[in-house]
């Protein structure tokens, strides 16, 4: 509120215009002006105009300079920045990992080199500094208050990178080019790692498995399917320290009398049948004695043997047979055993390399 009382300054201004009368100190609102018996000039009453305006005007002025007022406090509710760092695993120094020191304004301390296998690095006038298992900021942290404690360097500046983390790699193995450990500096997901390793052999599956240093129960299966939307929903985030494991697909075999013999990989998602075989095959050949197909099984016996009508499933008049991993699908000839013995030999090959037979 704005106090209407004027100031002794304004009503000396005041009177030095015109002439007023004292001013009540308690008036509320409004002034009190005793004019004198002669007529007041015009040139008076514009004055006492003016001044009113200049004082109205400067409490206006006061009143919109003021501070704003606080505004009044949230019920209760804090709203936290969002921390990306929170998911991030932070990597760890280890042995073999390539390092570079630096002291600032001491060049002779500088460093380059490898972790020892005991987690330590031999910094030059001071010795070995444990740096195993440390953050590059711990590390760099750790080394700062050696040199403190030595009384070598003033205030010192200590400069620390790990070029190379060698024990923090991604391990890759199973059905991929190029098994092996991958550096794990920076963000990686499972397909980056899969292409580092020049992608997947013609013998894998789908299924990955993604193992988790020091918690071997926690491991993840990963199924990669053939939809890419549904692929790129399975392409997760790898840490450092995993070991990805890519599965060899079951393999199902056809000999004899077909197009092209030998072993064909399984589809995980969808049942492998003898229909679907035949045609990956190239289809029966025209010495193809198609009511004398049989499948061999393998058991933990040894091997048993089936009659499949697939003259009668090619003609949609029998149903599809499902095939086991490590089946073998034997197409004979009309006149005899598997003529084509090329064929033969060539899936006698197969299964050797695939399954050791």
């Amino acid at each position: 509120m704005l106090n209407p009382e004027p100031t002794p300054m304004a009503r000396r201004s005041l009177q030095s215009h015109i002439n007023l009368g004292p001013v009540a100190p308690g008036a509320k609102g409004r002034l009190r002006c005793g004019f004198a018996s002669r007529t007041v000039p015009a040139l008076s009453r514009a004055a006492t105009l003016f001044g009113v305006i200049t004082l109205i005007a400067a409490g206006y002025a006061v009143a919109q300079s003021a501070p704003p007022a606080a505004p009044a406090a949230a019920t209760g509710q804090t709203v936290k920045p969002a921390d990306d760092s929170a998911s991030a695993v932070p990597l760890r120094i280890g042995p073999g990992d390539e390092v570079d020191l630096a002291v600032f304004g001491v060049p002779e301390m500088a460093l380059h080199g490898r972790v020892d296998s005991d987690g330590t690095i031999a910094v030059p006038f001071v010795g070995p500094v444990k740096v195993g298992g440390l953050t590059a900021t711990e590390a760099q942290e750790a080394i700062r208050q050696r040199l403190v404690a030595a009384n070598l360097v003033r205030d010192p500046q200590v400069g620390f990178f790990v070029k190379e983390y060698s024990s923090e790699g991604i391990s890759v193995t199973g059905e991929v080019t190029r098994p092996g450990a991958y550096s794990a500096l920076g963000p990686h997901r499972l397909l980056d790692v899969i292409q580092l390793a020049g992608g997947t052999t013609v013998a894998a599956g789908r299924k990955v498995v993604i193992a988790h240093r020091g918690h071997p129960e926690s491991a993840q299966t990963v199924m990669l399917d053939a939809d890419p939307l549904l692929m790129a929903q399975d392409n997760v985030e790898l840490q450092p320290g995993d070991t990805v494991i890519v599965s060899k697909a079951d393999l199902v075999y056809v000999l004899g009398e077909v197009g092209q013999p030998g072993g064909y990989t399984m589809d995980d998602t969808h049942p492998s049948t003898v229909l679907k075989l035949i045609t990956l095959a190239k289809g029966p050949t025209a010495n193809a004695a198609l009511t004398k197909v049989t499948i061999l099984h393998r058991t933990a016996t040894g091997l048993s043997q089936s009659q499949v009508p697939l003259k009668d499933i090619m003609r949609a008049r029998a149903g599809d047979v499902t095939l086991q991993p490590d089946d073998i699908l034997m197409v004979p000839g009309k006149h005899h055993f598997m003529a084509a013995s090329g064929g033969i030999v060539q899936t006698l090959a197969t299964l050797a390399i695939y399954r050791g037979f």
